[in-house]
């Protein structure tokens, strides 16, 4: 099960919800930040790296987006630690430069 869920009412701000707060289970997340350039990568490669998050850069052929660095991350726990958890990373994100567009939260089945 794949959640997509920016978060409601907050730094993310769209009222559509996925799921419940409460489902516990294990979760594999992700945050897409805005596209980079090599020298930015490796400071975000390296942002990552510092807190036990895994750096991920996708680049795609063509499309919107074609440059999407990602960080990412597996937990258990609720769906709403995962949010809250991701919130506080695309907080810390965003004071230290970078900007997260997407929040991706997939659930085991």
């Amino acid at each position: 099960m794949t959640v997509q869920a920016p978060l409601t009412s907050r730094s993310f701000g769209t009222s559509r919800s996925f799921g419940t707060a409460g489902t516990v289970g294990e979760f594999e997340t992700h945050l897409t930040l805005t596209a980079t350039d090599a020298d930015t990568g490796a400071a975000l490669a390296h942002w990552a790296q510092t807190r036990g998050l895994k750096y991920t850069h996708i680049v795609l052929a063509r499309g919107q987006s074609p440059s999407q660095p990602m960080l990412s991350w597996t937990a258990a726990g609720t769906f709403q630690d995962q949010l809250d958890r991701a919130e506080e990373l695309a907080a810390a994100l965003r004071m230290d430069g970078f900007t997260t567009v997407r929040v991706k939260c997939e659930a085991a089945p």
